[in-house]
């Protein structure tokens, strides 16, 4: 009986995986067609015309296109946690899907890139010459810094549930040498604030922590790219007001995370 059970559980979790898969990948659909195709070649266009430079809903498509990537952040990082504790060694389907999904984004902005400014698709050659000149370099790093990002988180995970294995194997063999009654504390739902002891939990508050360490790095890059070519910078305000919508994120990114996985695991109960 207990085979069985354990085996109908392993079939719903596969089952799981699958189903989130799907989700993260119409997820990042239309992020796709929301950002590659609506508001970044509006933007790309109108801020081109001296007529529309100044408008006020200018600034406000660039302000979707800043708020894409960080939506797309906040959705899945939690969502492939969850499915790395819910499917085990099988849930590593989601995060090599969004690896996949995340390599034809740029591969896919730089084709329409194209499409928008030439009003054609780049010859093979062209191309060549295009992304071997430094361009394919830029993607590739941008790429790999998102996947750095990306599989940190991961690797935070797997050494939290790891611990927290090992801490619960010898809690347990400490309580059955002293004959006291083991306590099994269900991960799921998140129900406190703070909860280190928690390897989801922990593991989201990394993902904030890695979220905001690497906006604070890409602002101070880009504060000193700024001094070495103008030798100024954005001043002081604008550069503590970026700092501090980068906390404001880092934030967000671990509260939304504990709603969406209590979410999933509602869902799945």
């Amino acid at each position: 009986m207990d085979q069985i059970q354990e085996l109908n559980e392993k079939d719903l979790a596969r089952l799981e995986v699958r189903r989130l898969t799907r989700f993260v990948t119409v997820t990042w659909l239309i992020y796709l067609v929301l950002y590659s195709l609506v508001f970044n070649p509006l933007y790309t266009h109108f801020s081109s015309d001296v007529l529309f430079r100044d408008a006020w809903w200018l600034d406000l498509i660039g302000l979707c296109c800043d708020l894409l990537d960080p939506i797309l952040f906040i959705i899945i990082y939690p969502t492939t946690v969850y499915t790395l504790w819910r499917g085990g060694r099988f849930g590593f389907r989601l995060p090599i899907v969004f690896s996949l999904l995340t390599l034809f984004k740029f591969v896919f902005n730089y084709y329409v890139g194209w499409l928008f400014n030439v009003g054609a698709l780049p010859r093979a050659d062209v191309m060549w010459d295009d992304l071997s000149s430094g361009m394919g370099g830029t993607l590739l790093r941008m790429y790999l810094l998102e996947m750095l990002q990306y599989w940190l988180i991961i690797g935070f995970m797997m050494l939290h549930l790891w611990l927290y294995r090992r801490r619960s194997v010898k809690q347990d063999a400490e309580a059955a040498l002293s004959g006291a009654s083991v306590t099994d504390e269900a991960l799921l739902p998140l129900t406190r604030m703070f909860c280190f002891r928690n390897p989801v939990q922990r593991t989201l508050f990394d993902a904030g922590i890695i979220v905001l360490a690497a906006r604070v790095l890409s602002h101070v890059i880009y504060q000193m790219s700024l001094i070495v070519y103008t030798g100024q910078t954005d001043g002081p305000v604008q550069f503590a007001a970026d700092i501090l919508s980068d906390v404001a994120l880092g934030v967000i990114m671990y509260m939304a995370g504990i709603m969406i996985i209590n979410a999933l695991y509602r869902r799945k109960k």
